[in-house]
């Protein structure tokens, strides 16, 4: 009677598993990754980039009430926007990168989202050339 009472709930006990295992592993860091969850995107240490584009101010993501700042960015030829961030606090570096002329910048590229304006990922900018 034991023995088939143990049969029965032995694929309960692994599909019980299986589940958790799953949780664990694929649902559970998406869901810790996503903005809306967590307030931010898990950061993954940054890359050393150089991208040419045309300076901007970066595009709102929603087409509500619209301030009048402007979050200076890079467009790419193929349309990636990238925010541009200074190695230091103060603007002294990015306020200093003309519109209207293309730009090649180098510097450390983080894959984050913005949760106001549409990027691709932000630049820590340690040169730039027009």
């Amino acid at each position: 009677m034991i023995e088939r009472i143990k049969r029965a709930l032995l694929p309960i006990g692994f599909f019980s598993l299986l589940g958790i295992a799953i949780l664990t592993v694929w649902i559970l860091p998406a869901r810790l990754a996503d903005p809306a969850v967590n307030g931010s995107a898990l950061q993954t240490p940054g890359i050393a980039v150089t991208v040419s584009g045309m300076p901007v101010c970066l595009p709102h993501k929603n087409s509500g009430a619209q301030t009048l700042e402007c979050a200076i960015g890079v467009k790419t030829d193929d349309g990636f926007y990238y925010s541009l961030k200074n190695p230091t606090s103060g603007y002294l570096r990015v306020s200093k990168i003309e519109f209207g002329k293309t730009a090649v910048v180098t510097g450390v590229l983080l894959y984050e989202k913005s949760a106001t304006y549409q990027t691709d990922g932000s630049i820590t900018v340690n040169s730039y050339n027009q």
